[in-house]
């Protein structure tokens, strides 16, 4: 016994202490993969809604085939929901 504290109270403390710290990270983690899968829904959305005007910003290579450019400008939404949609899932995880 150490100032009125066993030993066993006192690793007892620091394990629920732990177990505290770790179910935040886990909280933390799932709000994280959430709030990071709808920004992908949204970017994703947002580029089928606009059309071609949604790819104005991007500027790819030059020295890229025009089809590859058009694939990638097409299948860049999808691919940006697909990716937000196991995000928020927790799909495909470790």
């Amino acid at each position: 016994m150490c100032n009125g504290i066993s030993i066993r109270s006192w690793i007892d403390n620091g394990l629920e202490e732990h177990k505290m710290k770790e179910g935040f990270r886990d909280w933390l983690g799932i709000w994280a993969r959430i709030f990071l899968g709808m920004v992908f829904i949204v970017a994703g959305a947002g580029k089928l809604l606009a059309g071609s005007q949604g790819f104005e910003p991007f500027v790819l290579p030059s020295f890229l085939p025009q089809a590859l450019t058009e694939s990638i400008y097409a299948g860049l939404p999808y691919i940006e929901i697909l990716i937000g949609g196991l995000l928020i899932l927790g799909i495909a995880m470790k």
